[in-house]
């Protein structure tokens, strides 16, 4: 039953394509893309032809002794090995351990293709030797995991995602399906929000498969990405293969071209660096150069490098979010960085938009009481306003909030409402109507979600004390108070309110009188001989006030009841 292993070659795990340099540039030059692009060897090309290598030890020797200024071909090494696509295995293995080189260029006539580094030798030669001490049902070993999509996807996403592999085909690119799709296949989480990486030119790969397919796509060209919009309703994000990198910490990231290794590693977590790959030819392939299937099995968030949140803070909040959302941990070191980014103020760069961004997320989230208490525990809330404190107050106004929103959606299951305004209302309950206002600009707030924000802090503020300071109420006075504001604002007060008359009286309204209406129309009064103007909306206005209160019933009630109050007006 042994099965014939293929013999594994440079092609098969060189990354590509590969930073490079020209001879003339400077030391100064090196380290700023050994830093930008966080690797360790740079080839030095003489026009097209590879001449040399520059190491990131040289680079900072050379700095030191103040030489930033002079070419890299002065220091650069011009001794090096290099091996060809189909070079096998064990001849790359005696090139990087034997001749003591850790970076191993892969030229292809004479034109530099792709690198292999001693990190990538190590993971193959680790993926060997486990492949045969791990039980065949391990997934997260192995190297194809078609199966695992034919059982955990359903059939008409298959199908797609083969679809897509086969127009990649059709244009010579490589394709893959990428980052929380397939992280939610190994966590056998539901995700229909397919991202795909082309190598290659992803708005080109959009219109062919539009073209063959009939489906609308969006096209955002300063970025190479695209949207697909399928027949069913179903949407699927196009990129093509990118790497980003920050001129500063918490500044906007720059985009350059590149290949899906690079792709992945400007991801945030280990756990989102997953791909499978969709082409026919590899089709289930599983691409996992940084440990992510270990980590979503030992259920740890873990940065990809160390300097992740100094680049990007706002990277914090989503490690909170996922951590809390999996049930998983914060691996030691990513906590550490965490209270280090705090420590030096990294999150004070950050932009209110961008920090609201991530706030709405963890708002919309299932568990998102736990995950506001692990924000408060790292010391992150005085970044949504400083004056914003995880003590038994606010504690007991989001509970109170959680189980609001609870028993409305179980009654409600049609109504439309955004429970993120409801619980960033508890999070600024204590906010007075001007640092309200402050804070939904900073934050970019759209204006109709701004308006209902503002509503709970003055018309609704108003209310909740007009019903706390009486002992019963008529439901026409309830129907007018409450019938006024928007339903994220009443099932706000109705949470801050812990008094029993008050509470019955927000669920009295929901239950019974917020969808209540009358039978008589306008038409009605014209036939009763009343005459037009301003005297029908008293009318409709009383007749339904009659009705809420339970004076009046039935469309002939109603007909009767204005003939009685408005004798007068009728012919």
């Amino acid at each position: 039953n042994n099965k014939i292993k293929p013999i594994k070659v440079a092609k098969d795990f060189m990354a590509a394509p590969v930073k490079t340099m020209q001879t003339d540039e400077s030391v100064e030059k090196a380290g700023e893309l050994l830093t930008r692009y966080n690797i360790n060897v740079l080839p030095v090309m003489n026009r097209h032809k590879l001449v040399g290598l520059i190491s990131r030890q040289v680079v900072e020797k050379a700095s030191f002794h103040g030489l930033k200024n002079v070419a890299v071909a002065e220091y650069m090494t011009s001794e090096f090995t290099t091996v060809k696509p189909d070079t096998q295995l064990s001849i790359i293995q005696r090139s990087i351990i034997e001749n003591n080189q850790r970076f191993l260029p892969v030229v292809n006539g004479g034109k530099l293709v792709g690198a292999i580094t001693r990190t990538d030798l190590l993971r193959v030669l680790h993926v060997d030797a486990t492949a045969d001490t791990e039980p065949p049902t391990h997934t997260t070993r192995k190297r194809t995991v078609h199966l695992l999509l034919k059982e955990r996807l359903a059939k008409p996403v298959v199908l797609l995602l083969r679809d897509i592999g086969n127009v990649a085909d059709s244009l010579g690119y490589n394709v893959f399906a990428v980052g929380g799709f397939v992280r939610d296949v190994f966590l056998r989480l539901e995700n229909y929000d397919i991202d795909i990486v082309v190598e290659g030119d992803g708005i080109r790969f959009a219109r062919k498969f539009a073209a063959r397919y009939g489906c609308e796509i969006k096209i955002h060209r300063r970025f190479g990405t695209a949207v697909m919009f399928l027949k069913n309703g179903s949407k699927v994000d196009v990129a093509s293969a990118r790497l980003e990198y920050y001129e500063h910490p918490a500044a906007p990231p720059k985009v350059e071209w590149s290949s899906i290794k690079l792709d992945l590693y400007r991801r945030d977590f280990t756990i989102n660096t997953l791909a499978i790959q969709l082409n026919k030819s590899c089709w289930g392939n599983l691409i996992d150069f940084f440990g992510a299937t270990r980590d979503i099995k030992e259920k740890f968030i873990r940065v990809l490098h160390n300097l992740s949140f100094v680049e990007d803070p706002s990277r914090i909040f989503r490690a909170i979010r996922f951590e809390q959302r999996f049930s998983f941990r914060l691996s030691k070191l990513t906590k550490s960085l965490i209270e280090n980014a705090v420590k030096m103020n990294f999150l004070n760069n950050l932009t209110g938009k961008r920090i609201s961004t991530e706030l709405l997320l963890i708002l919309k989230e299932d568990k998102v009481l736990s995950t506001l208490k692990r924000i408060s525990e790292l010391g992150l809330l005085t970044c949504i306003h400083p004056s914003i404190q995880y003590d038994s107050r606010l504690k007991s106004l989001l509970k109170n909030i959680k189980d609001v929103l609870s028993w409305f959606d179980l009654l409600f299951l049609d109504d439309q409402c955004e429970e993120w305004v409801v619980y960033f209302l508890g999070l600024i309950d204590h906010l007075t109507v001007d640092e309200t206002s402050s804070l939904c600009a900073r934050f970019h707030i759209n204006k109709k979600d701004s308006l209902k924000i503002a509503a709970a802090k003055t018309q609704g503020h108003a209310v909740l004390q007009w019903m706390l300071s009486k002992r019963s109420f008529k439901n026409s006075e309830l129907y007018r108070n409450l019938n006024a504001q928007p339903v994220e604002v009443c099932l706000y007060l109705m949470a801050k309110t812990n008094q029993k008359s008050v509470k019955k009286a927000f669920s009295l309204y929901f239950t019974h009188l917020q969808n209540t209406s009358i039978h008589v129309s306008g038409n009605d009064l014209v036939r009763l001989g009343i005459q037009p103007g301003k005297i029908y909306k008293q009318i409709l206005t009383d007749l339904l006030e009659a009705v809420l209160n339970k004076e009046v019933s039935g469309r002939k009630g109603e007909i009767e009841y204005i003939k009685k109050k408005y004798a007068r007006e009728v012919a």
